[in-house]
């Protein structure tokens, strides 16, 4: 309805004052009505007209343009305020169910870049939060019609790989580990290892960036037979992770293949974008653009760095996906290397200009402070998807539930990621498992066990079959005001999609889970007045319970039907 209102808005704006406006539609404070514009307020201005007088000649205008239109009103300062027929709102409960909520767009191209797990590194709890928001962020943008390409970046070549292989070599451990987690998490601790001993071993140092250029040279066996290997346990078992938690990728991208071309480009270009500096090659953002800054694109030892890296891989993604726009999840700590390398990558690739986009977010904290991988002082994803399940298990415990360990595992994710997808991405994150895996307050499992609780009174009843019309008059106002809530599901998921941010599709739908625990304490649908009033609000508690399914799809987590 949202694009119908729009549209209407636009005409008229065009046709009293001649001129083609963007018209906002929202979802008014007000409970009396449905929609609200802020169009007069906006234009006010521009036209040297009052708020209210523009209201009042788009008010007058718009009425009787749209069957399903009841009435427009002119509320404070000059807000347009709509009020839906009731044929209308209950028409919504004819919606596909898998299409619901969903948007027709252009058919524009997304890449999302997000996981970028460092091979032969720690799988941290930060990790997560970028894994939850990219994967979210894909989804909701695909309910919004666009063509969505996610994308993978590992991490596989450099010091981190350096200190890993410096830290296999000496932990004198022949033995390999039996499992693909039990070698991510030998691995983890070979980093940490080779991450201490170049802080506060200088000899370790030099041994480390030795490591480094030959892995770049690629001229020695032993070093390559230990990378290939390491890069071998860390992808196998990423993969496990993916599969955890429900992800997959259009194309892995690999630093390991990205930094040659990435030299090419810095070299053809030395001179005209990039320039030496003490031995080094770096680009020089501040004269390309105000507020930039110098970076260094290849180090004084002739190796390429992140910067390189990202020039390659630029033109590998647009090579794999001409994409229309490509948003970066990375967290806020890069948000002063982005705009460097975007432009960077302008000045070489014009046809991308304003096509990149860093979605940027906060770090996920404990007591101690920010976590770390290069000490071992750190708390691996799965060791908390471990903990998650534990708690679920232990709540779960006592009840009759088919396939209890499937249920356990979907309820362990989706608390994980509902309670990390439900703040903000700018904000940081101190996380709670505790209060994430409860089954009351706003938590993914409660939303989740609303879900299942509509399945169990659906399953009890079979209504009798009436025509739209008899139902329309049968329904109370408590009914209607439930629908009402539903039928902002589409615009919640637009404003997640234009906004970039799942938070509010959480906060969402914790307030539908709310409004319909407080009606149906209040209105049985087993025992309704009439059967014509039981029929009807079987219809909304369907369409809700479709809401609830599409809601929490698009924030990656599965619903469960008996808990």
């Amino acid at each position: 309805m949202k694009q119908i209102l729009q549209q209407l808005i636009q005409d008229a704006f065009y046709t009293n004052f001649d001129k083609k406006i963007s018209a906002n539609i929202d979802m008014p404070k007000e409970a009396e009505f449905d929609y609200s514009s802020n169009i007069a307020l906006q234009t006010a201005k521009e036209l040297g007209k009052s708020p209210k007088d523009i209201a009042a000649i788009l008010e007058k205008d718009l009425k009787d343009t749209h069957d399903a239109i009841e009435s427009i009103e002119i509320s404070g300062p000059g807000f347009l305020m709509f009020t839906m027929k009731k044929s209308f709102l209950f028409s919504l409960v004819h919606n596909n169910a898998k299409t619901w909520g969903h948007t027709k767009n252009e058919d524009k191209k997304i890449m999302v870049e997000y996981s970028c797990l460092n091979a032969m590194k720690p799988f941290h709890i930060g990790h997560l939060r970028n894994m939850f928001l990219g994967e979210s962020i894909a989804r909701i943008l695909e309910t919004q019609g666009y063509n969505v390409f996610r994308a993978n970046y590992y991490g596989d070549i450099g010091m981190n790989i350096a200190k890993c292989i410096w830290g296999l070599r000496n932990i004198n451990n022949n033995t390999i580990p039996a499992t693909p987690r039990l070698r991510g998490d030998s691995m983890g601790k070979c980093y940490a290892l080779g991450g201490t001993a170049y802080k506060e071993q200088e000899n370790a140092k030099k041994e480390i960036q030795q490591i480094s250029k030959e892995l770049y040279l690629g001229d020695n066996e032993d070093t390559q037979k230990i990378f290939q290997q390491g890069r071998e346990w860390s992808f196998e078992y990423f993969e496990t992770i993916y599969k955890k938690l429900g992800m997959t990728f259009d194309q892995h991208f690999y630093e390991s293949q990205s930094w040659k071309p990435g030299m090419e480009i810095i070299k053809k270009h030395i001179g005209s974008l990039f320039t030496e500096s003490n031995g080094a090659i770096v680009f020089e953002g501040e004269k390309f653009k105000e507020k930039l800054h110098t970076r260094v694109f290849i180090n004084s030892e002739g190796n390429p760095t992140y910067e390189t890296k990202d020039m390659g891989l630029c033109s590998q993604q647009n090579e794999a996906f001409a994409f229309d726009q490509n948003i970066h999840v990375v967290g806020n700590e890069q948000a002063g290397y982005f705009p460097v390398i975007f432009e960077a990558q302008y000045q070489v690739f014009p046809q991308l200009r304003d096509k990149q986009y860093h979605l940027s977010y906060g770090m996920v904290k404990l007591k101690d402070g920010k976590m770390s991988s290069r000490t071992g002082d750190v708390l691996y994803g799965d060791w908390l998807i471990d903990e998650a399940e534990s708690k679920v298990s232990e709540i779960l415990s006592s009840r009759d539930i088919a396939d209890k360990e499937n249920v356990i595992d979907k309820v362990a994710v989706g608390a994980l990621k509902f309670g990390m997808l439900h703040i903000q991405p700018k904000n940081d994150i101190i996380f709670s498992l505790e209060k994430s895996t409860q089954f009351e307050g706003d938590t993914g499992p409660y939303v989740q066990y609303a879900y299942a609780r509509i399945s169990s009174i659906l399953e009890k009843i079979t209504p009798e079959t009436f025509d739209d019309a008899v139902l329309i008059q049968n329904l109370e106002e408590a009914d209607w005001n439930l629908i009402r809530h539903i039928q902002y599901f589409p615009l919640i998921l637009q404003r997640c999609a234009d906004e970039k941010t799942p938070h509010y599709l959480t906060h969402y739908l914790l307030k539908l889970v709310s409004n319909f625990s407080s009606w149906y304490s209040a209105n049985s649908v087993k025992h309704a007045d009439s059967p014509e009033l039981q029929a009807g609000r079987i219809k909304i508690i369907k369409l809700l319970q479709i809401t609830i399914k599409n809601g929490l799809h698009s924030l990656g987590i599965e619903v469960i039907e008996k808990m």
